[in-house]
């Protein structure tokens, strides 16, 4: 008995064995010799919907640790009897006229230069294997990458250097062989039933592989959120920026605070009342080009365990019917020195109460 290498392509997958072909193995493989059969067509019995044509012999894998799965339409290399009747499929072959190959090479290269590679693969550095047209494996000779490419263009690319390039057309992540990691997508959601944590000299969220800043963030707990720094902490905002809290706020500063307010400031209190209290040192209200207005419905207190002074070309009273002062205090208005004259002033509605004490007038001063 003769054997001959014969090029075939499959006509019809495995099946498991029925009572109509009890004999078929779950290893069988209909396929059609090339040229032989090539004049063979499809004779419509009642079976050829499940398992091809009946006319056409079924050949298991020759190699026992091969178990490729081959679909209709795939090209295989076949050992057989001269009469066909005993056979085996060696494995997948490369179709005549190779017109696959260009195609599969495109696709390497667009992937090699998305994972930055300097250089990409020639034809002729370039080992191919098509695996039961579900996925190529293939490797380049001169470098040692390697990698696969799925049917769905699933691409996995494994440089000689250890980096590690994968993509699906518009996701991609990329690991050098430093450690790096890159990802790139449109969008991630995670959901973890424990904790995360991430750890590093630098964290960044901001610019993407095109330069772009995140357009918005949002951070949604229903516990709490705990940032610490033990260097300096920075928060720029490009636009307006706004905080809200539904409970108590506590800012602790063990150093100085300073802030620049460029065009005007504004704080309401809707109740409770406002307590700024100064441990040591000077309590300073400065304003260069505008007034300063102390507005209030009840009673306002000035209250100093030293003396109070206001140092003013003119003190205007308006708008209220005394002025009363305990008998135990007194006024002395400095006219900063000699016997240089400072008019007093009684606006129209201004009366000196009656319990006033007297207007001490000290030596040089009127």
């Amino acid at each position: 008995m003769d054997y001959m290498l014969k090029l075939g392509v499959v006509v019809d997958s495995r099946h498991l064995p029925d009572d109509n072909h009890p004999l078929w193995g779950p290893n069988y493989f209909q396929v059609k010799v090339l040229p032989d059969m090539n004049d063979i067509g499809i004779d419509p019995g009642t079976d050829l919907d499940k398992y091809g044509d009946l006319n056409l012999p079924r050949y298991p894998n020759f190699f026992r640790n091969n178990d490729i799965c081959y679909q209709p339409g795939d090209p295989v290399w076949l050992v057989c009897d001269d009469d066909y009747h005993v056979g085996f499929i060696l494995g997948p072959a490369q179709p005549p006229a190779g017109d696959d190959l260009k195609y599969f090479i495109q696709i390497i290269n667009k992937a090699e230069t998305g994972a930055g590679y300097a250089e990409i693969s020639a034809i002729n550095e370039l080992t191919i294997q098509k695996l039961s047209n579900t996925y190529i494996s293939f490797n380049n000779v001169a470098t040692g990458m390697s990698g696969q490419i799925y049917n769905t263009f699933i691409v996995y690319i494994y440089g000689s250097d250890g980096s590690i390039y994968s993509t699906n057309g518009t996701y991609s992540m990329t690991i050098t062989a430093d450690g790096n990691i890159t990802v790139n997508g449109k969008t991630e959601t995670k959901h973890l039933d424990g904790d995360m944590l991430i750890t590093g000299n630098a964290v960044q969220f901001g610019l993407g592989s095109e330069g772009n800043r995140i357009s918005s963030m949002l951070i949604d707990t229903t516990n709490q959120i705990d940032l610490q720094a033990g260097g300096s902490f920075e928060i720029t905002a490009g636009g307006n920026s706004s905080m809200r809290t539904l409970g108590d706020a506590d800012t602790f500063i063990t150093k100085t605070l300073k802030e620049t307010i460029g065009l005007g400031a504004k704080r309401n209190v809707s109740a409770g009342g406002d307590k700024e209290t100064v441990g040591l040192g000077d309590y300073t209200i400065s304003v260069l080009g505008g007034s300063i207005t102390l507005a209030c419905s009840a009673p306002l207190t000035l209250a100093s365990v030293s003396s109070i002074s206001m140092v003013t070309p003119i003190l205007n009273l308006s708008q209220c019917d005394s002025i009363q002062l305990p008998a135990t205090l007194g006024v002395g208005f400095e006219s900063g020195a000699g016997s240089v004259s400072v008019p007093i002033q009684v606006m129209p509605g201004i009366g000196l109460g009656t319990t006033m004490a007297p207007i001490i007038l000290a030596e040089g001063i009127i």
